[in-house]
């Protein structure tokens, strides 16, 4: 049964947004983005928002908003909705929500990603009980994200003050368009990164992250795949670390918000990622190895093996696994790319043809 308007009390408690007012150009930021916002619910309890994407009724959210196939939700004016969930994506923890009763015109969708703020922008984070100041650290990261070992860009966002929850706030930047999604925060309190990152928040996939041009010792990842560290490998130590006692976050970065709406809006409703099918780790002396192939994968049909190291893709140097994980997920899904390997002494030219691989 659908919550009435008078009874949805939110739970949460508003005195962050109390005591983060917002100047002139921040409350135009907000009052651009909330005429799109649900505040999502269960029982009389607000678990997060969801951003309507378009005028069929379609909505976005964390899944650390999302607390089953259906919810409740208020819009700004106060009307309630149902929410059915209808698809997930999994590296980029966002899930996609059909609401009803709908009537088009309704709610204005946001605008679709299409730029990356630059370092030092203004941004909103938008929680249950409201918006909280932000700012984009830099979206020159790289993580893996965990069980999915997945390798995806991500952008690193810090918060005026330390903040106790932020997990599924939604970002968004001046011209209204959404920038990410928060799956982690560093508190720089702690020193140990690594531990601290994965256990931010128990409930949410943790990432691993790494600055761009960093190392991939924290084991392998590829167009498909993850490999445990091979023996007497180490640790990546070339980390991001967060900004003195602030709160720093890390969202899927603007490249990956437009997979995710591009598959979203589609017919079938799917994010499509870019593979070849080979899960590969650090090469000793360089190059990403193939650890394990997809039986039936393109980079299988194409005649690659375990143990070949992938020095070359086209003409771009693959000097880690991460490396080829970033070009890997840069590729168009059908292009055919050219993949230079080194197997034992010879060096092949092989030509791979993208494929598609969809991740709940």
């Amino acid at each position: 049964m659908l919550l009435s308007a008078v009874s949805l009390v939110l739970a949460l408690s508003n005195s962050w947004f109390e005591e983060d007012q917002l100047n002139t150009r921040e409350q135009a930021m907000w009052n651009r983005v909330e005429p799109s916002l649900v505040t999502l619910v269960t029982g009389n309890q607000a678990r997060g928002v969801a951003a309507c994407i378009d005028n069929t009724g379609l909505f976005i959210a964390h899944q650390a908003s999302v607390t089953g196939r259906l919810m409740d939700g208020r819009t700004s004016k106060g009307k309630v909705l149902r929410f059915r969930l209808i698809a997930q994506d999994g590296p980029s923890h966002m899930m996609l929500l059909q609401a009803s009763p709908w009537v088009e015109g309704e709610i204005k969708p946001i605008p679709e990603p299409t730029t990356e703020p630059a370092a030092g922008s203004a941004l909103l984070a938008v929680l249950a009980d409201g918006p909280i100041k932000a700012e984009l650290v830099s979206s020159n990261r790289f993580g893996v994200v965990q069980p999915y070992r997945r390798a995806l860009p991500l952008s690193e966002i810090r918060f005026e003050r330390p903040l106790p929850l932020v997990g599924g706030a939604l970002i968004f930047s001046e011209n209204g368009q959404l920038v990410g999604a928060l799956s982690a925060t560093l508190n720089r309190a702690n020193s140990n990164f690594d531990q601290n990152i994965s256990t931010a928040f128990a409930s949410m996939k943790p990432v691993i992250v790494y600055q761009k041009g960093g190392g991939a010792g924290a084991g392998g990842v590829g167009g498909g795949g993850f490999a445990p560290l091979a023996a007497g490998a180490t640790r990546n130590n070339n980390l991001a670390s967060g900004p003195g006692s602030l709160t720093t976050a890390y969202a899927p970065g603007t490249s990956v918000l437009k997979k995710v709406f591009e598959g979203f809006k589609s017919p079938s409703h799917q994010v499509y990622h870019a593979s070849i099918g080979v899960f590969c780790q650090d090469a000793l002396g360089g190059g990403s190895q193939v650890v394990t192939i997809t039986k039936g994968s393109t980079a299988d049909r194409a005649g690659i093996k375990e143990g070949d190291v992938i020095e070359h893709i086209g003409s771009t140097l693959i000097r880690t696994n991460l490396d080829f994980a970033k070009l890997i997920f840069d590729q168009k899904i059908g292009e055919k790319i050219t993949v230079r390997v080194h197997r034992g002494t010879e060096i092949l030219n092989i030509d791979v043809v993208v494929d598609r691989q969809i991740m709940q």
